[in-house]
């Protein structure tokens, strides 16, 4: 269920790694996102960590995942999600 909404935002998280591609055509490396789903599949908190030279990246998809809605966790409580995001040069 968690990959299949990420799947669904994905288009915007990559989004968030191309903009700051035009600024650095080299850009490359991994986000890992750490979010907390609450049990009203609301994303509760949201932090990352990083690789990149570009930290815009990381807030960005910070964002995004902040944005989510996910199902309501069974038997209720909240999930804490870590969730990688590897970012790399199309052809490259």
């Amino acid at each position: 269920e968690i990959q299949r909404v990420i799947a669904r935002a994905l288009p915007r998280i990559r989004y968030c790694y191309e903009r700051e591609l035009g600024a650095d055509p080299g850009l490359e490396g991994k986000v890992t996102s750490s979010f907390t789903i609450a049990r009203s599949g609301a994303v509760a908190a949201a932090t990352s960590s990083h690789t990149l030279s570009r930290p815009a990246v990381a807030s960005c998809v910070d964002r995004v995942v902040r944005s989510l809605a996910f199902p309501q966790p069974r038997g209720g409580g909240q999930v804490v999600v870590t969730y990688p995001f590897v970012f790399t040069i199309a052809g490259g």
